[in-house]
């Protein structure tokens, strides 16, 4: 369904803000 797209969009998107913010954080 539509609503469960939209749950994969936020998770790849949420994942990939962690992760930079991960790798921001081991450069800094």
């Amino acid at each position: 369904s539509g609503a469960e797209g939209m749950m994969g969009v936020k998770k790849m998107v949420f994942a990939s803000i962690l992760a930079l913010v991960c790798g921001l954080a081991v450069i800094a």
